[in-house]
């Protein structure tokens, strides 16, 4: 049996902290306006919190890209092609 083989330490791409502190701030945001959304319908401000909700939104599939970025940026040519 092969010993598996560990990745190489990558470069860290800082861009990456920035995006995710953004996708962090927007799904925070979602689960505060959440409540607003569906509770304060006849609240004078249920149109600021109604857009806030939705245009949040973009954070969940934020962190699902960015875990498959960083996945195959430090896997790629390496532990899975050694197993090939």
């Amino acid at each position: 049996m092969k010993p598996l083989i560990k990745p190489t330490a990558k470069e860290r791409i800082p861009e990456l902290q920035l995006v995710r502190a953004m996708a962090i701030l927007a799904v925070i945001m979602v689960h505060a306006t959440s409540y607003a959304t569906v509770q304060l319908t006849d609240s004078s401000l249920y149109v600021v919190y109604n857009a806030l909700n939705v245009l949040m939104k973009y954070g969940t599939p934020v962190f699902i890209a960015l875990s498959s970025m960083v996945l195959f940026y430090n896997y790629k040519a390496g532990a899975a092609d050694a197993l090939l």
